[in-house]
């Protein structure tokens, strides 16, 4: 039976059912994309944000965020840089206690570089899975890094290296 239209347009096949396009959520790559990143991202919004439920508030945010523009993303030159983006947003609008250690990270540091070490020495991540996370090079993370061990006074690097649990 051929393809029909509906009143109001919409395309329904011969057992009547409308043709509903793939939602960003039922999309193979945005599902294996959670699977890569989300425990990660929940570990590093702990860190930032030292509740669990607060956490957890941030993540599921940035993933429906992530997942609603899940096409637009993929058209980016870097779609990890921009989720991880999504995710900063996220956490930045989340964080009520402006003293925590990782905060006076980002006071010494550049962004990209507390982003690192909160990954590398808090978290324990190997350098290719923060880069991928970042959604940067494999350079530009050991240089981010070195960068922020440079800066840090070393009482903070030794509280960023006593990590958190994973």
């Amino acid at each position: 039976m051929a393809d029909a239209k509906d009143v109001a347009g919409r395309h329904v096949f011969g057992s009547g059912r409308r043709f509903r396009p793939a939602r960003a959520t039922d999309d193979l790559g945005y599902s294996a994309f959670l699977q890569l990143n989300a425990h990660h991202y929940h570990r590093y919004a702990y860190a930032r944000l030292e509740t669990a439920t607060t956490a957890e508030m941030a993540v599921a945010s940035a993933m429906h965020a992530i997942g609603a523009g899940w096409p637009a993303m993929l058209r980016q030159r870097k779609p990890a840089a921009s989720a991880w983006c999504v995710l900063q947003e996220r956490i930045a609008a989340l964080r009520t206690s402006p003293n925590s250690l990782t905060d006076r990270l980002y006071e010494y540091c550049p962004a990209q570089a507390a982003d690192i070490a909160v990954l590398r020495l808090c978290l324990r991540l190997p350098n290719t899975a923060a880069a991928d996370l970042l959604g940067v090079d494999v350079p530009f993370a050991e240089v981010g890094l070195r960068t922020a061990e440079r800066l840090l006074p070393s009482w903070v690097l030794e509280q960023l290296k006593e990590g958190i649990p994973h």
